[in-house]
């Protein structure tokens, strides 16, 4: 079985100014959701943990790989950055919201806004190469992954979706998805790498 975990509360997610999607931080709350969750959540051995290299990924990852003893591996699960990082850095979720619905409204999944941006079809690439990964874990302990809200929403939806995602339509679904129905901090998706249509929403006791 693999756990795949939302990051707990970062400096965004409370309001603060930040300067790269890579390097904000978990706060005060955060740390202490990610002990709760190596505390309480992660009842079963662990086999494997793997982490987003975003620095709030990370640090939610680091007390269940201090509790498992298990190395943390990276994979490449991070957050959608479809946002220029350079003219957002400084700027804090209040502030980018207009560029934010500008870039969903545009409704063009091969669209870059700039450097260090991905495309919606990149970011669509990018979470199936993950469960390309994720279907070859074979060890018989569990693993547990920590990622990103919109990352784990892409698992989640394309699992369901049958048109073709990477398009204008797909992108409108996929957006009203993550609005109506988010997935919250320490949060996130269960699937067995065995059989990889069968994805379900994992609630968490550490929000």
């Amino acid at each position: 079985m693999l756990t795949l975990i939302r990051h707990a509360q970062s400096a965004a997610n409370a309001g603060s100014a930040t300067f790269h999607p890579a390097t904000i931080p978990l706060t005060t709350v955060g740390h202490s959701q990610a002990e709760q969750f190596a505390r309480s959540t992660v009842a079963s051995p662990v086999g494997a943990i793997w982490s987003s290299p975003f620095l709030r990924a990370v640090q939610t990852a680091k007390p269940t790989a201090e509790r498992c003893q298990v190395r943390i591996q990276e994979a490449p699960i991070h957050e959608f950055t479809y946002l220029c990082p350079a003219r957002c850095a400084g700027t804090t979720a209040t502030e980018r919201m207009r560029w934010v619905c500008e870039y969903w409204e545009r409704g063009d999944p091969d669209y870059i806004d700039g450097r260090g941006a991905e495309s919606f079809a990149m970011f669509i690439g990018r979470a199936r190469d993950a469960l390309s990964i994720f279907s070859k874990y074979s060890h018989p302990l569990q693993a547990v992954a920590f990622s990103h809200g919109q990352f784990l929403q892409m698992i989640y939806w394309l699992n369901g979706y049958r048109d073709e995602p990477a398009s204008e339509a797909g992108m409108r679904e996929f957006r009203a998805l993550d609005q109506m129905s988010p997935i919250h901090h320490c949060e996130g998706l269960q699937l067995c790498p065995a059989s990889p249509g069968s994805i379900v929403r994992w609630p968490s006791s550490a929000r």
